[in-house]
Parts: structure tokens; C-alpha cells; sequence
């Protein structure tokens, strides 16, 4: 019970509190690694590809695990989602975006092994983060393709209740093993998230359309 109560109580707190630091120390200490680390110019066919699925896959989960699990469900059933509609669009929505997360994980990190001028500027935590996130995809693609399990009323409510500070470590009694791997694994990888190269899902270039306009010359002759 010990270790069930850390797991879904103090390591909750443990991962954000590491998250919001490490932010804050990084923007301090190292703004000028702020950034993806890009490795195009050293390969780009399989970066192209693998980004752009593995892009268009993140963003659609996490906006998926906000508007089902943060999103309180009255707000939603005010938007005139029912609990079965919900329950049956995140379904279908989980078959697509599972396998696009998967797949782009697995090209990158294929890339990453076998390629050899960008393994040689590989890091370990940038193996970890995708093992880590590869896991997180695949116990996703399990309960979208076989589980069915109804997170929205264990999960859901457990979530909510840490980001209110009134934890309940009882609402995910219920959850099966997979999908509270499912979530340590979550809360792992955004603990990890100042340390390493998916920092830049922090930024936005908001300053960008104020910029200057870059103006080029021809060039004459020499001159």
C-alpha cells in the first residue's frame, strides 16, 4: 500500500515539482540550450519522416489526454459530449493516434541506432526519452486496440484531484496494471522534459512576426 500510495500521490508531486524546476533552472542557467537539438543536417529523409508523424501523433495525444482526462466532464457534457460519445470518440481517436506516436518513435529511434554520424552526437537521455515514450505508445495502443478500459471515470478523476492537491490514490485502484504503468511512465517523461531535448515543446515562437524583415542583395561582381 506504501508503494502505491508513492506512486499515485508523492510521485505525481515529485514529477511536477522536477518539471517546473527544471524549467525555470534551465531558462536561468542554460537558455542557450533551449532548443530540439536538430540533427537534419546530418540526416534528413528519415527525420522528415519520422518527426512529422511522431509530431502531428504527440500533439494529437496530449490534446486527447486534456480535453478527456483535465477537462472536468460536466464542461463537457455542457458542449453537448455525452459520456458514451466521449467514451466512444476517444476510442476511435486512440486507434489513429496510437500507432502514429509508435511509428514515429520507431523511426527515430531506428535512426538514431543505425545511422551513424547522428548516433555518434546521440545523448543517453535522448534514448531514454523515446524508449520511455515508445512504452507510453504501446501500452496506449493496447488499451485502444484491446483493453477498452474506462479511464474517464478512475484516471480522470485521479488526475483532476492531484492538480487540485486533494489527491486519491483509491480512484486507481481499480486501473488495470498496463495503464498505471501507462501513466508513471507519463509522469516520467515530463519529469525529464527540462533535461533534455523536448524542452523546445515549452517554446513558441510568438516574438517570431515581430522580427525585422531580412533584406538580401544581389551581389555584383566582387562587390
Amino acid at each position: 500500500m506504501k508503494a502505491f500510495i508513492t506512486a499515485f500521490v508523492v510521485y505525481p508531486y515529485l514529477c511536477l515539482t522536477i518539471l517546473i524546476c527544471g524549467l525555470i533552472l534551465r531558462y536561468i542557467y542554460a537558455q542557450d540550450q533551449w532548443n530540439s537539438r536538430s540533427s537534419q543536417f546530418l540526416e534528413a529523409r528519415f527525420l522528415c519522416v519520422g518527426a512529422v508523424i511522431f509530431h502531428i501523433g504527440i500533439l494529437l495525444s496530449l490534446g486527447g489526454h486534456i480535453i478527456g482526462l483535465v477537462v472536468p466532464p460536466q464542461v463537457l457534457h455542457a458542449a453537448g459530449l455525452s459520456a458514451k460519445a466521449h467514451l466512444e470518440l476517444a476510442g476511435v481517436a486512440g486507434m489513429v493516434i496510437a500507432p502514429l506516436v509508435l511509428l514515429g518513435i520507431i523511426i527515430l529511434l531506428l535512426r538514431r541506432l543505425f545511422c551513424a554520424p547522428v548516433r555518434m552526437t546521440t545523448r543517453c537521455t535522448d534514448i531514454i526519452v523515446l524508449l520511455l515514450i515508445g512504452f507510453n505508445a504501446s501500452t496506449g495502443l493496447y488499451q485502444a486496440y484491446v483493453a477498452h478500459f474506462d479511464a474517464f471515470t478512475t484516471i480522470g478523476p485521479w488526475l483532476r484531484d492531484v492538480l487540485t492537491f486533494t489527491p486519491a490514490p483509491g480512484r486507481m485502484v481499480p486501473v488495470p496494471f498496463f495503464l498505471q504503468l501507462h501513466v508513471i511512465s507519463g509522469l516520467t517523461i515530463f519529469a525529464l522534459l527540462p533535461f533534455t531535448r523536448l524542452v523546445h515543446l515549452f517554446s513558441a515562437p510568438i516574438t517570431y512576426v515581430s522580427f525585422p524583415f531580412t533584406l538580401y542583395r544581389r551581389r555584383w561582381g566582387n562587390i
